[in-house]
């Protein structure tokens, strides 16, 4: 939680969205935390708008950093890994 809240504290965060979005990129998120709990902090910190998809634990049943999870993000964007930035 820590990491998310310094992030967002930075004013830059949303601009920064709203310029991705704006030039027609795609965001997705890969979290290891439980369902309840992750989309809790999106929506407190005003970011769950701001996500195309988000990928949870309970989406493959793998935990970062093993493949599946970060996949599954790019098949629901319907984009290939050379597609890609994190």
């Amino acid at each position: 939680m820590a990491t998310i809240l310094q992030h967002i504290r930075n004013p830059k965060v949303i601009p920064n969205l709203k310029k991705l979005i704006k030039m027609g990129l795609k965001i997705g998120t890969v979290s290891d935390a439980l369902a309840e709990q992750f989309y809790n902090y999106l929506a407190r910190l005003h970011l769950i708008h701001w996500m195309d998809v988000a990928i949870i634990y309970t989406d493959t049943a793998e935990y970062k950093p093993l493949p599946k999870p970060f996949l599954t993000v790019l098949e629901r964007l319907k984009l290939q890994p050379k597609e890609y930035s994190m």
